[in-house]
């Protein structure tokens, strides 16, 4: 099946000329004739070739500089189309087509010229752009040079979805094969209005204040607020005293359930009638301390001068 490719070399940063329209930053590259992608066995494929006013001026500017019209020879002997919207020379005995309608309406005369072999897009990008846009355009091969320009003709000044092929590398240049992707369907209108909706709902989630960094700042506040609050209740005598009494009856609480009768029983010799008499007698100590306790001042007495 014939194939409408776009084969080219181009800039690092996407341009197939510079601004004065020259190739002199390509030339000067290492490239291998048999390499990957090379010229020989492409334009061996190609049966009809296509291209636009600059590129056909640019090959008669270099191709035919200081020649008289009459001794021009064409480089090609495969039929070429020629889109132009001016006059421009003729070629002698070249077959050329010069057209200026939709490439659309062409591409149909190309493909039955080429047989079983290749359309060859030779440029410029714009107009490889124009096939994208219809839909006829199968194949990029591009060259890419190790070189920026800043500026000049653009590759292909339009967004065209892509599919890697083939990549490696000829010489001074990576070399690429890309498949033109088919143009993903329209969503309908439901989807477009949820996709709006989502992006609204982003937009007011980033409008609101981020309270993140004054969570720290709260927490501080509070553990502060904590410890002056257990500080003032502990210098207070009456809440020191609760606190106290509160420990010593869990300590008794658990002095007789587990240890007081294994005391009384193996060191004090004591039987379970008289394990209530020291219980109490432990009671009453305890009670006492904790009034001992209470009375205490809360902070050691400062030592005057």
């Amino acid at each position: 099946m014939s194939l409408t490719q776009y084969y080219t070399a181009t800039s690092l940063d996407g341009f197939i000329a510079d601004p004065e329209n020259s190739l002199s930053w390509l030339f000067t590259r290492r490239q291998e004739q048999d390499g990957l992608l090379n010229y020989d066995e492409f334009i061996a494929d190609v049966g009809a070739l296509a291209m636009g006013t600059t590129t056909y001026e640019w090959i008669l500017d270099h191709e035919f500089a200081g020649q008289d019209p009459a001794e021009w020879t064409w480089p090609y002997d495969v039929p070429c189309w020629v889109f132009a919207h001016r006059e421009l020379p003729v070629v002698p005995n070249a077959r050329i087509e010069f057209r200026s309608g939709d490439v659309a309406t062409v591409h149909p005369e190309m493909v039955d010229a080429a047989g079983n072999r290749n359309v060859w897009i030779v440029g410029g990008g714009d107009l490889a752009g124009q096939f994208a846009d219809a839909g006829l355009l199968d194949e990029l091969i591009v060259y890419v040079a190790p070189v920026t320009l800043g500026a000049g003709a653009p590759l292909l000044p339009r967004r065209i979805e892509l599919d890697l092929v083939e990549l490696g590398r000829n010489g001074d240049f990576a070399c690429a094969r890309f498949a033109v992707v088919d143009a993903p369907v329209a969503p309908d209108a439901a989807v477009v209005d949820i996709d709006a909706a989502v992006v609204a709902g982003i937009r007011a989630d980033a409008a609101v204040p981020r309270v993140d960094a004054a969570v720290p700042r709260a927490d501080a506040a509070v553990v502060a607020s904590l410890r002056a609050g257990l500080h003032a209740a502990w210098t207070h005598r009456t809440v020191r005293a609760v606190l106290l009494a509160t420990i010593a009856m869990n300590t008794l609480f658990f002095t007789y359930q587990h240890m007081l009768p294994v005391f009384a029983r193996d060191v004090l010799a004591v039987g379970p009638e008289g394990l209530g008499a020291l219980a109490a007698s432990a009671s009453i100590g305890a009670t006492l301390t904790v009034l001992l306790l209470t009375l205490l001042p809360a902070t050691a007495p400062r030592r005057s001068r």
